[in-house]
């Protein structure tokens, strides 16, 4: 089945824009460190081993491609697309498989630059979003 990627209800595919690999979208998150009291009489140090597990953000990475004519049609499209990403507050990333969907409230770590290989005429573009969630929800 295909995954299908949406930010905002926009699908990647209506800028010609598809991932090839994922990451961070499934799987374990890292736990953030407790709260640690170091006392200069005691050996080691105290934390709190009643608090409950806290999160760090989740960081998804998404590396993409897509076709296009020529350099300057890639070039348009990109930045058309990189701008659903420059925006104030979080983002929804949507992954669906079918009638399952995955949501998440993002925001843009990082644009990588763009890489260029022209094959048979056509610009096949290359770029990796780099995505986080500060609060991520198990």
């Amino acid at each position: 089945m295909e995954m299908i990627y949406k930010i905002d209800g926009v699908n990647f595919k209506d800028y010609g824009v598809y991932v090839s690999s994922s990451s961070g979208l499934l799987g374990a998150l890292k736990v953030k460190s407790p709260l640690k009291v170091a006392w200069e009489d005691e050996n080691g140090y105290s934390i709190d081993s009643e608090a409950t597990p806290l999160w760090e953000a989740r960081v998804i990475v998404l590396r993409c491609f897509m076709t296009a004519s020529s350099s300057q049609e890639a070039t348009a499209r990109i930045k058309e697309f990189a701008g659903l990403f420059y925006k104030a507050g979080l983002r929804t990333l949507e992954v669906s498989v079918g009638e399952k969907s995955l949501a998440y409230e993002v925001l843009l770590a990082e644009f990588s630059d763009v890489y260029s290989v022209f094959k048979q005429g056509d610009v096949v573009a290359t770029f990796t979003l780099k995505l986080e969630e500060p609060s991520p929800h198990l």
